[in-house]
């Protein structure tokens, strides 16, 4: 998983409901990304 791969130990499928994506790849990326600079 994508935050698996960048060091993150959470299960993603646990922060979004299954069936119902709350954001596309392209935002979930961006997202992870600033989410790792305020690291």
């Amino acid at each position: 998983a994508l935050a698996r791969d960048n060091g993150f130990e959470f299960d993603e499928d646990s922060l979004y409901p299954p069936n119902e994506p709350q954001f596309t790849e392209d935002q979930l990326s961006e997202r992870l990304a600033k989410a790792l600079l305020r690291a």
